[in-house]
């Protein structure tokens, strides 16, 4: 091969062999930093220990959609649930205005003594063990790493949706542990 052949074969084969990797790319911007800080770190704390579906628990069914959530986003909607095996989530969102209440519930063993599992990004400490996390509230309860979170940017503060999530967990929370 001639000098300038090996360099466009070097060249194909780079780009070929990066096609191929496992890794997608980052969708973090300065923006949505700690949204997705939060997202590979509940997706990681909970894939280990994911459980069955015998160990699930209905998110959607732990809110009222019309007594606690409607209130919140300004209209009654059904949640839209998610999740796979024991690890669980609901989201309540108001179509018009972007407004949302998200519940996730963690499998069991994801926080071990009912201690949040360490974290390597910083986190505002909260009461009774909960800490918040990208405009989420996390707390453990039956053994489960959960969280709440409130999305009302234009209605709400920081502050308000952190103690409207707050109000939520201490309805959320008896129900888990009961």
């Amino acid at each position: 091969m001639t000098r300038g052949h090996s360099a466009l074969f070097f060249a194909a084969l780079c780009l070929a062999l990066a096609g191929c990797s496992e890794t997608e790319p980052s969708s973090a911007t300065p923006e949505n930093d700690g949204a997705a800080a939060m997202s590979s770190i509940e997706s990681s704390a909970r894939a280990d220990t994911a459980g069955d579906d015998a160990d699930a628990v209905d998110a959607c069914a732990l809110l009222s959609s019309a007594d606690d959530v409607a209130p919140l986003i300004g209209i009654t909607v059904d949640g839209v649930p998610s999740g796979q095996g024991a690890t669980t989530a609901c989201l309540w969102e108001n179509p018009e205005t972007y407004v949302s209440v998200s519940v996730d519930i963690g499998a069991p063993g994801t926080a071990v003594n009912n201690t949040l599992p360490e974290i390597e990004v910083p986190t505002v400490p909260g009461p009774d063990g909960t800490r918040s996390l990208a405009g989420a509230v996390e707390f453990a309860a039956d053994d489960r790493y959960n969280s709440v979170q409130v999305a009302s940017p234009i209605e709400m503060t920081a502050d308000e949706s952190t103690a409207a999530a707050m109000d939520l967990i201490a309805k959320i929370k008896p129900q888990l542990e009961g």
